[in-house]
């Protein structure tokens, strides 16, 4: 429960500095709760990445202003390319959604750049339920 407090702390945190450009016509508060927000996951109902963002829906809401409703949008395909496209190209960035996708896909257009339509170091980083260990060697 401390790793879901802090990134809710770590979301919330980040999503008022990111956002306000985004929301300045209107409160932070007034902004989330008048849409909700969202989760964008790059794997099928059940995966692994699908059953965090489904747990951390459940809490992260109370942690923003204007405590929104939280939903989960599934975007499987590609090993989650699809949705780190999507989210970097169509989705739109006022801070509403944010996604998760393996942790692979920001080393990939590194490795094979095939079908990958965004700039990996212009993604932002707001935390992550596990710890896991992404190695590459050459």
């Amino acid at each position: 429960m401390n790793i879901l407090f802090n990134f809710g702390v770590a979301a919330g945190i980040l999503l008022a500095t990111q956002t306000a450009g985004g929301a300045q016509a209107q409160p932070l508060d007034a902004f989330f709760s008048s849409q909700p927000f969202t989760i964008l996951v790059g794997y099928p109902p059940g995966a692994g990445y699908d059953m965090y963002a489904r747990l951390i829906s459940r809490h992260i809401g109370a942690y923003l202003p204007g405590k929104p409703k939280v939903l989960v949008q599934n975007m499987p395909g590609a090993g989650s390319l699809s949705a780190a496209n999507h989210l970097y190209n169509i989705a739109k960035q006022d801070g509403s959604i944010i996604g998760t996708f393996s942790r692979g896909i920001t080393m990939l257009p590194i490795i094979d750049s095939t079908g990958v339509r965004y700039e990996t170091l212009k993604f932002n980083w707001i935390g992550s339920p596990s710890s896991e260990v992404s190695l590459a060697i050459s």
